[in-house]
Order: structure tokens, then sequence, then C-alpha cells
């Protein structure tokens, strides 16, 4: 099974993603082995991205109950609401939902994607999160 790998860059100076869509990795972005996130038009680079101005979020492969993809930094919530959580990538390398009004609860994203519906990132609706 081959799965697409696709990104979303949030811009910390500007306060917005980078670019309206999420991008997939076609020749479209790089990214160094110094940590550098470089574009490429055409056959020319252009001038580097300093990748600590951006967040590069992955695609999680996963898609929530609305058929909405699931990008690490998104915001769920699941039981009408009851419950919301962070997506993020555990040391192990599953995609984890990290409950924010359960201590040290957390869930694997897999179990859950069926249920829960994306309804904020981390960056522009923050305040969703109790913490």
């Amino acid at each position: 099974m081959i799965r697409e790998l696709k990104f979303r860059v949030w811009s910390k100076k500007q306060k917005t993603y980078a670019y309206k869509h999420p991008f997939n990795v076609s020749g479209s972005f790089y990214i160094a082995q110094n940590g550098v996130l470089l574009s490429d038009y055409g056959n020319a680079i252009t001038p580097e991205i300093k990748q600590n101005d951006f967040v590069i979020e992955r695609f999680t492969g996963l898609r929530d109950k609305n058929d909405h993809t699931i990008y690490e930094g998104d915001i769920v919530s699941e039981h009408n609401g009851d419950l919301k959580g962070v997506v993020k990538q555990a040391e192990d390398g599953q995609w984890v939902i990290y409950w924010d009004n359960i201590p040290d609860g957390r869930s694997v994203l897999f179990e859950h994607s069926n249920f829960c519906g994306v309804i904020g990132n981390i960056h522009d609706t923050h305040e969703l999160l109790e913490k």
C-alpha cells in the first residue's frame, strides 16, 4: 500500500498557512539535511526559507468521520464535543490524539478517526483547548 505524502506549512511570521492548499511531495518542496526548507519552481531553487520560520505539519493518511483529511496539529472532537484533543505523532511513530480534558489521556488516531471530527488546529483555533 502506497500512502500519499502531503504536508501543510504554517508561517510563524504571517500567522497563517503559507499555502492555501496542502502540497504533495512531488518536486515542490524539499527539506535539506541542515533543516532548511527549500522550494523549487521549475529548475531554479528559490532563496532558502528558514525552517524555524515555519511549522511543517504532515498528513496522517487518515480522514475524520466527515471525510476531512487529518493533519498533525489538528484539533479533533468526539462524543458531541465532550472530548477534544490534538493530533500528534508519538515516539513510536503512531498518530495519537492527546485528549485535552482527560489527564494523561491519549488514543491511537487509527482507532478513532471514524468517530472524531476535525474542528480546528493548534494555530488558528487553539482556544478550543482548555489548557
